[in-house]
């Protein structure tokens, strides 16, 4: 039997990257709790969600935009991860440059990676069984994706739908849902974000978990066309297929219409698997049609003092997803669950808090 186990999301927060800083650029201490968990597996996929774009480019220095030290990828070697997957909402933090770092910073440390670069999944062998896995992204930071979006070449950036209808529907929601919409984007602009969270504090104003109940009609274009000639490509060629999204509500602990939708269509298209990650919470999980999903899998390294989060919504909790695989289908899945706690000697402490059968025997 094979076993592959699914890892949510990778962060490095400005409180991750401190408490590293003052260990000496010592990473690994933060994630050698995870090694246990999985020793036992025989392929091992994550999501990488910061940049690796070089000191040059400006290191974490606020909220909403990553880049971290190149020895955070020489601490994930270190673990079992097989497979990294670069398209998220953050690969553009420090725009084309800093995607196209990320990549080469990989690539010199023979760390597999799919999502953004030059191909449009990656294959891998186990035992008996050809598996191919295709990540995309339903989201790009909306700054980044106006200043570096249209810079992209077709292959550069696994796209779920159309970004460009996507940021303008929301923003013709917002218009006719919040009053003063104009002048709230303006003084957006001119203070901080994180000065924004310490008013928004001050003021007993709680940050609310976002939803993504865009009807996918709205935000649908030829993103789609191209991810199901994906799809069949992939299974002439792959005994299975695995799809990994990155879309969803953050900090909603239910998926929303538009991701419900999208992880339909996905199955709709002959994926074998469907396993998504971004709400930063741990999501439903389950079988469609006799195929496992799991919407979002939640945090690997959240910092619980991180200001941007919904503490109600537990993101210092993930979980690790596991496909078992026989006669070239998969018969099982379970999870694993761990918890991320804040400490300069171990941050985060990575411990199994659970481990439970969700899926059908045969």
């Amino acid at each position: 039997m094979i076993k592959i186990s699914f890892l949510g999301d990778i962060l490095c927060q400005l409180p991750f990257l401190k408490a590293a800083q003052k260990r000496g650029n010592d990473f690994y201490t933060a994630f050698e709790g995870l090694q246990p968990l999985l020793q036992d597996s025989d392929y091992v996929v994550a999501n990488l969600e910061t940049p690796i774009a070089g000191e040059e480019a400006g290191y974490t220095n606020d909220i909403y935009s990553f880049n971290t030290p190149a020895e955070f990828l020489d601490a994930l070697k270190r673990l079992k991860i097989d497979l990294y997957l670069t398209a998220n909402n953050h690969c553009l933090d420090r725009g084309t440059k800093g995607l196209k770092s990320t990549l080469r910073e990989l690539d010199n440390r023979q760390m597999a990676h799919t999502g953004t670069g030059p191909t449009r999944y990656h294959l891998t062998k186990l035992k008996d069984t050809t598996i191919a896995f295709l990540n995309y992204t339903a989201c790009v930071n909306e700054d980044k994706w106006n200043l570096y979006g249209h810079e992209l070449k077709d292959n550069d950036l696994n796209l779920l739908i159309d970004i460009d209808k996507y940021l303008a529907y929301r923003t013709e929601k917002r218009k006719q849902n919040i009053p003063l919409y104009t002048l709230r984007k303006k003084l957006g602009r001119a203070i901080p974000k994180s000065l924004q969270l310490k008013l928004k504090s001050a003021l007993g104003i709680k940050q609310h978990p976002t939803y993504d109940n865009e009807p996918l009609d709205a935000v649908k274009g030829i993103q789609l066309d191209q991810v199901q000639q994906n799809i069949a490509q992939a299974k002439s060629e792959a005994d299975l297929v695995i799809l990994l999204p990155h879309c969803g509500g953050q900090f909603n602990t239910k998926p929303g219409k538009l991701s419900q939708e999208i992880f339909n269509t996905l199955f709709n298209f002959g994926a074998d698997a469907v396993i998504g990650n971004h709400p930063h919470t741990i999501q439903e999980t389950g079988i469609h049609d006799g195929k496992p999903y799991a919407y979002s899998l939640g945090n690997v390294s959240f910092s619980p003092s991180y200001p941007f989060l919904v503490k109600e919504s537990k993101p210092e909790v993930g979980i690790i997803f596991h496909l078992f695989i026989e006669d070239k289908k998969i018969v099982k899945t379970t999870s694993s669950m761990f918890k991320s706690t804040e400490g300069l000697d171990h941050y985060p402490i990575l411990k199994t808090i659970d481990e439970q059968f969700i899926g059908p025997k045969n």
